[in-house]
C-alpha cells in the first residue's frame, strides 16, 4: 500500500508542503491549517516534516475519549470525525510524531472548542504535497522494505525533536 514517504535529509524547510496542503484542504495559503507541518531545531538545523504515519497501532485511536479517531482496517488510513471531535488535544498529546493539528470549526455544538483536530488524508491518493515538493523529500510510494531501517531513524529523530519541543 502507498504511503507518504519522507526523506529528512532532503528537506529545505521551504514550507511548500504545508502552503500547498493548506490551499488544498482550505482554499487559502496558510501553513497553520495544513495537515503537514515543519518540526524544527534551530541550533542544529534540522527540519522534519510532521504528518500522519498512519501507524499499524495509533496511539491517537485510544486517546480520544469520544471515539472520534478509527482506522480504516482495509486501507490503514486513519481519520478524525470533524462532527465527533471536541478538541480536547488528548490525541495530539498521544501522537510521538507531531500530528494531528487544530483547525478552525465552522460550527460548533456541545463541549465542542472552537477547533477541531485534522490528520493528513493522502489528497484521496494523490498528495498535494508531493507535488509541489522542490528537493524530492515527500514521495507517494510503496515503502521499499531495505529502507525500513532508514524510515526507522528518521521516526525516532522526529518523536524526539517533538517530545523535545513539547517540555
Amino acid at each position: 500500500m502507498k504511503r507518504l514517504l519522507l526523506s529528512y535529509e532532503k528537506c529545505v524547510g521551504c514550507e511548500m508542503c504545508s502552503m500547498r496542503c493548506s490551499l488544498a484542504k482550505t482554499g487559502r495559503v496558510n501553513p497553520s491549517q495544513a495537515r503537514i507541518h515543519l518540526v524544527r531545531e534551530e541550533e542544529r538545523g534540522v527540519m522534519m516534516a510532521a504528518v500522519c504515519r498512519h501507524c499499524h497501532k495509533p496511539k491517537c485511536i485510544p486517546a480520544c475519549p469520544v471515539d472520534a479517531i478509527v482506522k480504516d482496517e482495509k486501507t490503514g488510513l486513519v481519520s478524525i470525525d470533524a462532527a465527533l471531535c471536541i478538541g480536547c488535544k488528548k490525541c495530539v498529546e498521544a501522537c510521538p510524531y507531531g500530528s494531528p493539528v487544530g483547525v478552525p470549526r465552522n460550527e460548533r455544538s456541545g463541549k465542542q472548542t472552537a477547533t477541531m483536530k485534522v490528520i493528513c488524508d493522502l489528497c484521496g491518493g494523490s498528495p498535494a504535497c508531493v507535488e509541489f515538493c522542490p528537493t524530492g523529500a515527500l514521495r507517494f510510494a510503496e515503502p521499499d522494505p531495505a529502507d525500513h531501517n532508514e524510515r526507522r531513524r528518521g521516526l525516532e529523530e522526529l518523536a524526539k525533536l517533538v517530545a523535545e519541543q513539547r517540555h
